[in-house]
């Protein structure tokens, strides 16, 4: 007999439970209080939401920098909520040493395509990495619209991707299905949380708009 339609395999994660995350994660939280002094805005009912227990969240944001997958940690870390895994590009982590200690800070790898039959494997695979974590209680975090490299050379965002959100849909139309494949799993209540980074006053974006208006003025 084969596999039940809709089992679920586990998601290739690492415990955060190691050296590398607690170094990050203490340089992180430094550089958030000592450094940058953000101004945060986190809607109260997120907590709220996760302290009741029964829902997993998938995070989604614009890739404006390389900010993004680090800044957005600290808050959520010191309102006390769990930290979701990141998709970050194979082409940002080479190596197998840099990729196992990626995925030792809770990453995991999105295939960046080159052709078109690539680029529907990669959704295919993103769409289950997604899926897997979602229906372990596990929350995510993606950047939809793939690349930040538009930005600067386009003066606009990537394309967007629907692969992660295909992964929520997929899980809450089969639900049942899912958890009567896999009767060890919970069944959880699935939440789209849009972020946003603001860099009005971020070095990088003053360099930005410096570069911008000298272009212009040419």
């Amino acid at each position: 007999m084969g596999q039940p339609a809709f089992a679920i395999a586990a998601p290739d994660y690492s415990d955060r439970r190691n050296a590398y995350f607690v170094i990050a994660k203490t340089i992180c939280l430094l550089g958030h209080r000592f450094l940058v002094r953000p101004h945060v805005e986190l809607d109260a009912a997120l907590p709220g939401l996760k302290r009741r227990g029964g829902c997993v969240f998938l995070y989604c944001g614009l890739h404006k920098s390389l900010w993004e997958t680090s800044g957005v940690m600290p808050p959520l870390y010191l309102a006390g909520m769990p930290l979701p895994y990141v998709g970050m590009g194979d082409n940002l982590i080479k190596g197998r040493v840099f990729q196992s200690v990626s995925k030792r800070l809770g990453t995991f790898l999105v295939q960046r395509p080159n052709t078109r039959r690539e680029m529907a494997e990669s959704a295919r695979r993103l769409r289950d990495d997604v899926l897997s974590f979602i229906a372990h209680g596990l929350d995510v975090m993606v950047f939809p619209e793939g690349t930040r490299k538009n930005i600067p050379a386009r003066a606009r965002y990537g394309d967007f991707f629907p692969a992660a959100f295909d992964a929520v849909l997929e899980y809450e139309r089969n639900r049942d299905a899912i958890g009567a494949a896999n009767p060890q799993l919970e069944p959880y209540e699935t939440f789209v949380v849009p972020f946003n980074v603001d860099y009005t006053r971020v070095r990088e974006a003053e360099r930005r708009a410096r570069s911008t208006s000298s272009t212009r003025s040419r």
